[in-house]
């Protein structure tokens, strides 16, 4: 019997963390499933649902949810790209190579399939060649793109990257791993005083946006601001506060965290993670106590 409706005010990726702290945890798991049947293409539902799956060691729920989905057209290649990653591992890299030079010999000039070949390849020089060939193959797949400049980038010529970061960001908007990676290469290039001016004016328009806070702290910290890190943070964390109350405390923390460790202060972020039990809060004591010299 229905005794009670209540509205949820987000969206999905709200709902599936909604899940996760008020339901048992394979809930959050069927949530995301169902929504991901109606929505394959929501990428960020995908990365949050495998990201759950894994830490609640359910590869193999993900593993066969990811199989039901690879015959989807067209193409979804974040679901290749989270299988790719889940099974690329040395007993299984010739297999899944096999797998996916089955599917471009299928459909040689299929860009997805060129991509997706290219990233498993071990050798460079190939792998640049099928993403070359991949772009070439249809001038709106955004993948070969970042691809490009993920190899450049790699190759710490970040002059070379920023071109095909900046196409990949226009190709795919709202995808926050292409922009950090634009953002970081032009970091690298000395654009710290731009992106600090970018970043305050898009939290401006979105003064909870962690992203755009992340980026701030990252370029101030780069032109050795540490005061104002501490404070923008300090701030952050105020607004988050008077918004979500006891519930923004995992955010806050994340943003802490950030700040201490992009001025270094490697003491105040080894105590503040000392008493932290998650999974976040448990890696960044390691990265503290590592920055300290206590690998041991």
């Amino acid at each position: 019997t229905l005794v009670q409706l209540g509205f949820f005010k987000g969206d999905a990726a709200d709902v599936f963390g909604h899940y996760q702290a008020t339901r048992a945890a394979g809930e959050a798991l069927d949530f995301a499933e169902t929504w991901l049947r109606v929505h394959p293409e929501d990428a960020t539902m995908l990365q949050l649902y495998a990201a759950a799956a894994s830490q609640r060691n359910q590869n193999g729920r993900l593993d066969a949810f990811l199989r039901a989905g690879l015959t989807n057209r067209p193409v979804r290649i974040e679901w290749h790209r989270m299988y790719q990653t889940l099974h690329d591992r040395p007993a299984e890299h010739a297999a899944l190579v096999n797998q996916y030079t089955q599917l471009l010999a299928a459909d040689p000039t299929n860009s997805n399939w060129l991509y997706l070949r290219g990233r498993l390849e071990t050798d460079r020089v190939a792998a640049r060649d099928y993403f070359v060939r991949s772009a070439q193959a249809d001038t709106n797949n955004p993948f070969p793109v970042y691809a490009q400049g993920y190899d450049l980038m790699a190759r710490a010529d970040w002059a070379g990257a920023k071109p095909f970061l900046e196409q990949a960001v226009h190709l795919r908007r709202g995808d926050e791993r292409f922009a950090d990676l634009l953002f970081t290469t032009r970091l690298a290039l000395g654009e710290a005083p731009a992106l600090e001016q970018e970043s305050r004016q898009r939290l401006a328009r979105e003064p909870l946006s962690y992203t755009a806070e992340f980026a701030l702290l990252d370029a101030l910290a780069a032109q050795e601001k540490k005061d104002e890190v501490v404070r923008a943070a300090d701030e952050f964390a105020t607004r988050c506060h008077n918004r979500f109350g006891t519930h923004a405390q995992s955010l806050v923390n994340a943003v802490h965290y950030r700040a201490w460790y992009s001025i270094a202060d490697f003491e105040r972020l080894k105590a503040a993670a000392m008493t932290d039990r998650t999974p976040n809060g448990r890696e960044v004591l390691a990265m503290a106590e590592i920055e300290l010299g206590d690998a041991a």
